[in-house]
């Protein structure tokens, strides 16, 4: 694949496969879309792309798609409607056949998202919100859970006899809504494939983190995607501690102005004995697993 220069294996190395036994993997691909958030998944005969970086990143990502050999989309997913996630989307939409979308329900009156909403209505594209509690389904050896954000203001996909976490679910809305903040409404999704897990954060924040732990659902999992570009909005001890992960990959815009990943998030990943890997050091980060072991490539030496 042209620009990916190393190659990083844990566990065991992948034994040599035919190609019919390689197109039964897994891959993730952590497209370097700056200071953005754009994820294109394959596994069999089906490719998915959460979310599209900013606006000008459009044409970069359509690119990026070709050279995978990819002709259409079965599922667009936008995690939330802020510009580092749906502004290449619309280029995407525009050029693309999309089988199916889905976003968090926000809703937003933003002019890109109505344009986003235009899009998907003119080229007859199947929608729908996503909530927790529901599983997308794309193959049956391949597990799409919902853990974000909660149906409806309430608690779908939560263990409502638990008043804790009624709470803690009320409490993150209530912040959400006093705060503005479309990051405590980013999708959370978490695939496993066989024995591995890849957990997607999107933006969300400590508050989701802290009404996820609440739940008393699974998050442990391998391959984490860090939320919120590595701000110290997230990323909490508490709820790395629950994850476990292996490696964390970092979607993060080279010198932004931010000052993300902070040193902070860092730590933390660190205390917790996990592999960081960023896309502005690393470029185009590509994850691939056979639902028992997995290796990654990236497209600059880091």
């Amino acid at each position: 694949m042209k620009g990916l220069v190393q190659i990083r294996l844990f566990f065991f190395i992948f034994a040599l496969a035919s190609p019919a036994l390689a197109s039964q993997n897994l891959t993730a691909h952590f497209i370097d879309v700056g200071q953005g958030d754009s994820i294109l998944l394959q596994f069999k005969d089906k490719s998915f792309l959460i979310d599209g970086g900013p606006p000008g990143m459009g044409s970069p990502v359509e690119e990026y798609l070709r050279r995978q050999k990819i002709t259409h989309l079965d599922l667009l997913i936008l995690t939330h409607p802020h510009e580092d996630h749906i502004g290449g989307l619309i280029a995407v939409l525009e050029d693309l056949p999309v089988k199916k979308a889905i976003d968090n329900g926000e809703n937003d009156s933003s002019l890109i998202y109505k344009r986003f909403r235009a899009l998907i209505e003119k080229q007859n594209i199947s929608y729908a919100p996503a909530h927790a509690g529901q599983e997308i389904d794309i193959d049956p050896d391949l597990r799409i859970e919902v853990l974000w954000p909660p149906f409806d203001g309430i608690s779908g996909g939560l263990k409502r006899s638990d008043p804790s976490v009624i709470k803690n679910t009320w409490e993150s809305i209530l912040e959400r809504v006093l705060s503005g903040d479309m990051n405590q409404h980013s999708l959370v999704l978490r695939l496993t494939y066989g024995r591995i897990s890849i957990l997607l954060m999107g933006d969300a924040d400590t508050v989701v983190e802290k009404s996820l732990v609440a739940s008393g659902g699974n998050l442990s999992s391998q391959i984490l995607k860090v939320g919120h570009h590595g701000g110290t909005s997230a990323s909490s001890p508490y709820f790395l501690k629950k994850v476990r992960p292996l490696v964390s990959i970092i979607s993060v815009g080279e010198g932004n102005y931010y000052g993300y990943p902070t040193e902070r998030t860092l730590s933390n990943l660190q205390a917790v004995g996990s592999s960081v890997y960023r896309t502005d050091i690393c470029g185009n980060i590509i994850i691939t697993t056979d639902g028992l072991n997995y290796s990654s490539v990236t497209g600059k030496n880091c």
